[in-house]
């Protein structure tokens, strides 16, 4: 499959806002200039990933190495059983 952005591996725990499931910790798997890919975690509950939807917005605080943080607005872009894809819109 072709990318339009290469996909660095990292590993980054973060803290994401959905307007239904509140607050989720979670730790990305990869990103991209266009988004980022949030592995599945033990501690992250299955039941999390069957109420996100296609479309959901979400809301990431994201800090820099520079220690600014901006926050971030995303949008689940894919759902599978390793995880879930966030676009950044």
């Amino acid at each position: 499959m072709f990318r339009k952005h290469g996909r660095t591996l990292i590993r980054c725990p973060m803290q994401l806002k959905h307007q239904r499931l509140g607050f989720l910790e979670v730790v990305t798997k990869d990103i991209s200039a266009s988004g980022i890919f949030i592995g599945l975690q033990p501690q992250m509950d299955a039941s999390v990933l069957d109420q996100l939807r296609l479309g959901d917005t979400l809301e990431a605080q994201i800090e820099s190495p520079d220690s600014e943080s901006e926050k971030v607005r995303l949008q689940v872009a894919r759902l599978d059983k390793d995880g879930f894809a966030l676009r950044i819109i």
